[in-house]
């Protein structure tokens, strides 16, 4: 799934937009450090010839309502287009969550889940992620967070 993330984010890049990225999310950091031996995220999309001075990068928050909060300083006052670039699973909550905290966001999601179901040995997996996702779901939306 990380992989494909931001495999699409140099893509998008490629393409000519957005003027800049923001990596979020200390597990999505730690989790490609652990893949890449050490090389982290940022690594990469400088690697995917994305410049290094369009990567903000915010890695306090645990969890998606941390991160849109956090991200709200960093974007704001960001002129163009803002894309929320996640998974197909994730899109619904993490969009809702921007978008009560007032950030206006394109989403733009990449098929994780989709692309899973294809495959027999990757349904139960990917039932397994919509169960907890749908719980996280219900968790938000009675915080008032979605």
């Amino acid at each position: 799934m990380l992989r494909t993330t931001i495999e699409v984010a140099s893509l998008i890049h490629l393409t000519g937009a957005p003027n800049a990225f923001r990596l979020a999310n200390r597990r999505l950091q730690e989790d490609c450090d652990q893949r890449r031996g050490g090389s982290g995220t940022f690594n990469f999309l400088i690697g995917e010839g994305i410049p290094h001075e369009t990567i903000v990068a915010e890695w306090r928050s645990t969890i998606t309502h941390e991160n849109a909060i956090e991200m709200t300083g960093l974007i704001q006052n960001m002129a163009g287009k803002k894309v929320l670039l996640t998974s197909d699973f994730y899109m619904y909550r993490a969009l809702r969550v921007f978008r009560k905290l007032g950030i206006e966001v394109t989403p733009m999601a990449v098929p994780d889940v989709l692309h899973s179901v294809g495959h027999w040995n990757g349904r139960f997996s990917a039932f397994e992620i919509m169960v907890v996702e749908s719980a996280k779901i219900a968790d938000y939306d009675l915080r008032g967070w979605i």
